[in-house]
């Protein structure tokens, strides 16, 4: 995984678990959202095409597949970042119209 897309993913989960708190802290519960499952999808794919990478360089099995399989994974892991990002987008303006409600 990219250190930058690690970084951006933590930065997104730990902001989403603030909102929850600050929510949860007034009586309110926000359940997952769509686009949250979408993201979670494409994080389990990026996680998997690493390990298949990962065990693939390891064994020096397909050497003709090592750098096309490079490019797949880190097209994976951008879309699991941005599908994070949209998601987040998402929780917040769930979370600003809850607020705005109380």
């Amino acid at each position: 995984m990219p250190l930058w897309a690690f970084f951006l993913i933590l930065y997104r989960e730990f902001s989403q678990l603030f909102l929850r708190q600050v929510l949860s802290g007034r009586g309110i519960a926000m359940g997952a959202r769509p686009g949250g499952k979408l993201k979670a999808v494409f994080y389990m794919l990026a996680g998997a095409l690493s390990l298949i990478l990962d065990s693939l360089l390891r064994l020096d099995l397909g050497p003709d597949l090592h750098q096309p399989l490079r490019v797949i994974v880190l097209c994976f892991y951008i879309a699991a970042v941005a599908l994070s990002l949209l998601s987040f987008a998402d929780y917040l303006l769930q979370f600003r119209k809850l607020m705005a409600d109380t």
